[in-house]
């Protein structure tokens, strides 16, 4: 199903989805297609080459709606190293260069697209 979202109110913890054909399910849905895809497409961390906990990893940020869903921008990576690419974009970085090339880097992260 579609991800929610969470609030407390005072009596208990409270689900809300959001309302189906609004642009908050559009985006939840299209998130959760993309991730699938790009999940199966790569089997494997493209870091680590673990094949366990894999999530989809967005090289250039989810908030830049031009880049959020390129099959480019995403790419399975493990949670440990969805985690630390946070912090050290280096080996995501190589990964990118060596197999998108510098240029589909610099055409993804055009500053006219955010």
């Amino acid at each position: 199903m579609l991800c929610r979202r969470a609030y407390m109110s005072r009596s208990r913890l409270v689900e809300r989805t959001p309302e189906e054909g609004s642009r908050k399910w559009l985006v939840a849905e299209l998130d959760r297609l993309t991730s699938l895809i790009v999940r199966r497409r790569d089997k494997r961390c493209v870091t680590c080459g673990s094949t366990q906990g894999l999530q989809c990893s967005h090289f250039y940020s989810r908030r830049y709606l031009s880049v959020r869903f390129d099959l480019r921008n995403c790419n399975a990576m493990c949670v440990r190293c969805n985690r630390r690419h946070n912090k050290d974009r280096r080996p995501y970085e190589r990964y990118m260069r060596k197999t998108y090339g510098a240029a589909l880097l610099a055409e993804l992260g055009r500053p006219e697209w955010f």
